[in-house]
């Protein structure tokens, strides 16, 4: 799934319960519009954990390549 149709399923039920509970303006135009404001969201990822998941992510093609070596 895409981290926008990931980000919808999490806000799902939480953004229209922050709506009936709070009546913001800014809130209801969002759910009537839905399709149009989960674009403006962003990804934020600390630096740190990136290059965690970056090694990692390097980690797992080392060893790919090594296997892939030894045969």
């Amino acid at each position: 799934a895409s981290d926008f149709g990931r980000l919808s399923s999490i806000l799902s039920p939480s953004k229209t319960i922050y709506y009936k509970h709070t009546h913001s303006q800014l809130a209801g135009r969002m759910l009537d519009n839905w399709h149009e404001y989960v674009g403006q969201f962003i990804k934020v990822i600390p630096f740190e954990y990136k290059k965690v998941l970056h090694d990692e992510k390097l980690a797992k093609l080392q060893q790919k390549i090594a296997s892939v070596e030894r045969d």
